[in-house]
C-alpha cells in the first residue's frame, strides 16, 4: 500500500487577541470590513439624530453678520484655507498673517462678528462678563473694561492700558453722542451700535492682531 503524500497544508493560524483589541471591540472601535453592517450602523445613527442630519443636508452654513459669508470663507479670505495648509508644517504664525489684503479682511471679519445679533454665531452681549447691562446710564469706561477683559486685552504685553492712545480712542467713540450709554437692555441703540462697535474696534486693534 502506497502511503499518502505528506500534507503541505498550512497549519491553522492562531489569532491571539490581546487586551487592547478586546477593549477596542468592546468600545466599538474595532476595524469593520462588512459594508452591510457598517451601512446598518450609519442608518441607525441617522435615525437617532434627525436634527443633525437635517443640518448637514442643509449645508450647516455658519453665516456671520449681514453678508452671510460662512466661517470657512472668512478664514480663506484672511489667508487660511481650511484643511489645505501650505505644507506639512501647517500655517505660519506671527506677522506672516499680516499684509495689506489680510489686514483689511481681518477688520471686515471683526465688524461682521461684532454685528452678528442672530443665528448660531451671534454675539450675545450678556456673555461679556462685567458688561453693565440693565443700566440706563452706564459708564463707558466700565463697558470698555469689560470688553477688553473679555478679549484678553487687559493684561500682559498686549494690554490696552488706561493711559494708552487706543483706550482714549475707544472712550471718544463711546461718548460721541452722550457721556453715558443706555444699556437698560441688550437691544437699545447704544447696545447695538456703541457696544458692538467697541467690540469691533477692540478686535481690530494692533495688539489683538499681532501678538
Amino acid at each position: 500500500m502506497v502511503p499518502p503524500p505528506p500534507c503541505r497544508c498550512r497549519p491553522p493560524r492562531v489569532v491571539r487577541v490581546g487586551p487592547h483589541a478586546l477593549r477596542r471591540e468592546r468600545e466599538g472601535l474595532a476595524q469593520m470590513s462588512d459594508s452591510g453592517e457598517l451601512e446598518a450602523i450609519i442608518e441607525r445613527a441617522m435615525a437617532d439624530n434627525p436634527d443633525a442630519v437635517e443640518k448637514i443636508r442643509e449645508g450647516n452654513g455658519k453665516a456671520i453678520g449681514d453678508n452671510f459669508l460662512e466661517q470657512g470663507d472668512h478664514a480663506r479670505i484672511m489667508g487660511m484655507n481650511l484643511f489645505e495648509p501650505p505644507n506639512v508644517a501647517g500655517w505660519p504664525g506671527g506677522l506672516d498673517w499680516i499684509n495689506s489684503g489680510t489686514l483689511l479682511a481681518r477688520a471686515e471679519f471683526a465688524k461682521e462678528l461684532a454685528s452678528a445679533d442672530s443665528g448660531g454665531n451671534r454675539l450675545k452681549l450678556s456673555n461679556i462678563t462685567g458688561l453693565p447691562l440693565g443700566q440706563s446710564a452706564a459708564d463707558p469706561g466700565d463697558v470698555i473694561d469689560a470688553i477688553l477683559a473679555q478679549l484678553g486685552l487687559d493684561q500682559g504685553p498686549i494690554a490696552i492700558t488706561p493711559s494708552s492712545a487706543q483706550r482714549t480712542a475707544l472712550i471718544n467713540y463711546a461718548t460721541t453722542d452722550s457721556p453715558t450709554l443706555d444699556l437698560s437692555n441688550d437691544s437699545t441703540d447704544d447696545a447695538n451700535t456703541k457696544v458692538r462697535g467697541l467690540v469691533s474696534l477692540a478686535l481690530e486693534a494692533a495688539e489683538h492682531n499681532t501678538f
